[in-house]
């Protein structure tokens, strides 16, 4: 039988918000289910879960770690480990356990989703975040990073914008690239705000509506993980 993203998401659920993790809905990063939660220090911890489409019932997931919640976000100079499936970071007495002596295997899929397997697939979520949260050379090239502390500059302005009770409807601002309607329940003056940003307070803007969604949803998903940190 084919396994459904929405039946992946409900039977992992509640574990992962026992974790920290709060759930977000994502129809444009391409995972099977986003759940992120803030660990301090202005980083963020992304999980993406992930199904194969090439057979009915195969899953993993990815964590991505940086100071955005981008999930899979690469290129310019973000570094290549901030994404990372939860099988690299399996120690090599972990990985024999499920590859034998083929140590360079790194992707482990699940089978079913049956307590027993779906308990091994959260106890390595579990068992492997900390690795990557706690890896100061990744922390450190984050921090170097140009693109990311871009994209947090960006993020930090839609933020502003949005809690200093920006005026959405601004007369005669004529909005070019938000959505129609919003997406994955992200409020619209987020959106409006993105655009408005991007336009008019980034140095050289690049525009477009898919950038303007992009950063209206991680802007959006850091405001709620910060609320709910407080």
């Amino acid at each position: 039988m084919k396994l459904r993203k929405q039946e992946l998401i409900s039977t992992v659920k509640d574990s992962l918000i026992a974790m920290g993790y709060t759930e977000f809905k994502d129809s444009r990063l391409g995972t099977s289910g986003l759940f992120c939660r803030y660990v301090g220090d202005s980083y963020f911890l992304t999980l993406g879960l992930e199904i194969r489409s090439l057979y009915d019932c195969r899953y993993t997931a990815s964590f991505y770690f940086s100071k955005t919640t981008r999930w899979a976000s690469l290129g310019y100079d973000i570094p290549k480990k901030c994404f990372q499936r939860i099988g690299q970071l399996l120690t090599n007495e972990e990985k024999r356990r499920y590859f034998g002596d083929n140590l360079n295997m790194m992707d482990k899929w699940w089978s079913s989703i049956d307590a027993e397997e779906v308990n091994d697939f959260l106890t390595t979520i579990k068992k492997t975040q900390n690795r990557i949260i706690e890896d100061l050379q990744l922390r450190q090239a984050i921090g170097m990073s140009k693109e990311i502390n871009r994209q947090c500059q960006v993020v930090e302005l839609i933020q502003k914008r949005v809690l200093d009770s920006y005026e959405e409807d601004r007369e005669g601002f004529d909005f070019k690239f938000i959505p129609k309607h919003t997406i994955d329940a992200v409020p619209m003056i987020w959106f409006k705000a993105a655009e408005y940003v991007r336009r008019y307070e980034v140095i050289q803007p690049t525009i477009s509506k898919n950038w303007v969604i992009l950063d209206a949803a991680d802007a959006y998903r850091q405001h709620t993980l910060l609320s709910d940190y407080k």
